[in-house]
């Protein structure tokens, strides 16, 4: 209330300012709370798929089916040729599984036949009778790797191969050996575990390498 004669002072009007409309604004929030809703629901797709790959992972590359060793034609190292898979190739081999080991090389770097001390000069027997070839897949893959395998079993006369390579790898190399060579093959691990750094990058490229090998088969 204004005392008679009292002047009313005005707000100034902004000139250039949208006109309050409070439809208007009914209207945005509805809009609004529906694209949160839709982005809640996104996300909440999104990690259920996660949640699903990975719960679908398990049985595949951290808890594979690994076959008990036997008596076969071939100990193959799958590449790269570390230490403990050769090691546990070699175990076997002196375990009285097989005669022969085969070594999966690249041909140069740090995985070539000159850098690995189980790669000899030649490929004759040993003291013991056995015999390591070191050999280079084209490519350095193990799609490459069952292809080499597949014509030296043909070539030697093979009928059985126990392939040697970690434990996130196993089931996958399994696979395409076995659609490669059509049988006889075992898949056995190197013991060396993985570096609980390593294990996100690994699960996620055996899950992309697994698609790959079923959408689109070696052999």
């Amino acid at each position: 209330m204004t005392a008679a004669g009292d002047a009313v002072v005005h707000a100034p009007q902004c000139r250039f300012c949208a006109p309050h409309d409070s439809r208007t604004l009914n209207r945005v929030k509805p809009r609004r709370r529906a694209r949160n809703k839709r982005a809640l629901a996104a996300i909440g797709l999104a990690v259920a798929l996660a949640v699903a790959v990975a719960l679908a992972g398990l049985p595949l590359f951290v808890f594979p089916s690994i076959d008990e060793p036997r008596e076969v034609d071939a100990i193959v190292v799958l590449g790269p040729p570390r230490d403990a898979r050769i090691h546990a190739a070699q175990q076997l081999a002196a375990e009285g599984y097989s005669d022969t080991i085969v070594i999966a090389v690249d041909d140069y770097g740090i995985d070539a036949a000159i850098n690995i001390d189980a790669c000899p000069p030649d490929a004759a027997p040993d003291e013991a009778g056995l015999v390591t070839r070191c050999l280079i897949p084209e490519p350095f893959t193990t799609a490459g790797e069952a292809i080499m395998v597949e014509r030296l079993a043909a070539a030697e006369g093979w009928e059985s191969v126990m392939i040697v390579t970690n434990v996130t790898h196993i089931s996958r190399a399994r696979m395409i050996f076995t659609d490669c060579l059509g049988g006889g093959v075992l898949a056995v691990d190197d013991g060396a575990g993985i570096e609980d750094s390593n294990w996100a990058w690994m699960y996620a490229y055996q899950s992309a390498a697994f698609v790959k090998a079923l959408v689109a088969p070696t052999c």
